[in-house]
């Protein structure tokens, strides 16, 4: 697997500027003075793919399907910051998951063989995006950015297998990753009427990973102090032939609540 973008570390210590990763409802007017807002939310993704662990002594890997066995979240915590001024904004979104489960699954020995056992997974994951943007059109109705930053994916997953295989017995295996991707895409607001809107995000990257590209459109409903939103988000890696995870997609809904500092 490819090693991170190392020059994209120094954008690290600017986290503190960030935002979650939906606009604000309505198109406020410009002002030279920098205005700040926060978000907390809860996104509740499934995770679909296939968790490769590479066998000690072997060469070779075991193959689980992720989605026959990661479906308890144990701890997830997620939020956000934004910062804007006329035009430019600065946001990104944190989300960090704590999952496992312990169930029986078929797994893809090396060789082609097949096990049917009970499996023990726990899987730890930082998501980070950091990103600019730009405001190209904007009206009373709509608002459009442009898009341009980075996405950050740190994952660590360990295997514990109740066997009698030989090959496997007194084995913990383990697998991780580690991947920065800069990504391009577009984002922005619709405004319904009243303190309806409808915000929306997609974009595309590439780098650590192969490939990887997000979606996420809803509803946002509007007060004085902020908002809430009602998001369905979709996010995809394509982590590479070589990856320990491979065409990672999770899609989920997203409610999060808003506020202006």
């Amino acid at each position: 697997m490819r090693r991170p973008v190392k020059v994209f570390v120094i954008l690290i210590p600017l986290l503190f500027l960030v935002s979650a990763s939906f606009a604000d409802t309505a198109a406020a007017p410009q002002t030279d003075a920098w205005r700040y807002s926060a978000a907390i939310y809860g996104w509740l993704p499934s995770i679909n793919g296939d968790l490769v662990y590479p066998v000690t002594g072997t060469g070779e890997s075991l193959t689980l399907d992720s989605s026959t066995i990661l479906d308890n979240l144990k701890m997830t915590a997620q939020a956000g910051l934004q910062a804007r001024k006329n035009k430019w904004s600065i946001l990104a979104d944190v989300i960090y998951m704590d999952l496992g489960n312990q169930k029986s699954a078929t797994a893809t020995l090396p060789r082609d063989n097949s096990l049917t056992a009970e499996f023990d997974v726990g899987m730890k994951s930082w998501i980070v995006d950091f990103d600019g943007a730009y405001t190209m059109t904007k009206s009373d109705r709509n608002e459009t950015q442009f898009l341009f930053g980075v996405r950050y994916l740190w994952l660590e997953s360990s295997l514990g297998i109740s066997t009698d295989s030989a090959q496997l017995a007194g084995q913990n295996l383990a697998l991780s990753a580690d991947v920065w991707d800069a990504v391009i895409g577009l984002r922005g607001v619709l405004a319904l009427g009243g303190n309806w809107a409808v915000p929306y995000r997609l974009d595309v990257g590439a780098g650590g990973s192969d490939f990887t590209w997000q979606g996420m459109a809803g509803i946002d409903y509007g007060w004085s102090w902020g908002g809430a939103v009602l998001l369905y988000r979709y996010l995809y890696y394509d982590l590479g032939e070589d990856s320990v995870m491979q065409n990672m997609d999770m899609p989920g809904p997203l409610l999060g609540i808003r506020f202006k500092l």
